[in-house]
């Protein structure tokens, strides 16, 4: 069974001409640990627990990612 995602952002540079962007969707049935789920544009994809997104959130809000 495929698993529901609901997708909660799409991260797409609008200069950019890309045929898929990353994207964060949200799989509230899945095991805590494992809840947010971040794919790039290649596919690959990367699973966390809602709170160490919202701390990914938080330090980019803060500008702990200015530096990339």
């Amino acid at each position: 069974m495929k698993k529901k995602l609901v997708p909660v952002v799409v991260l797409c540079d609008d200069g950019w001409l890309c045929k898929a962007c990353p994207e964060v969707h949200l799989h509230s049935e899945d095991e805590p640990a494992k809840q947010v789920h971040i794919t790039d544009d290649f596919g690959h994809e990367v699973a966390m627990s809602t709170a160490q997104f919202r701390v990914l959130v938080a330090k980019a809000k803060a500008g702990a990612l200015d530096v990339i």
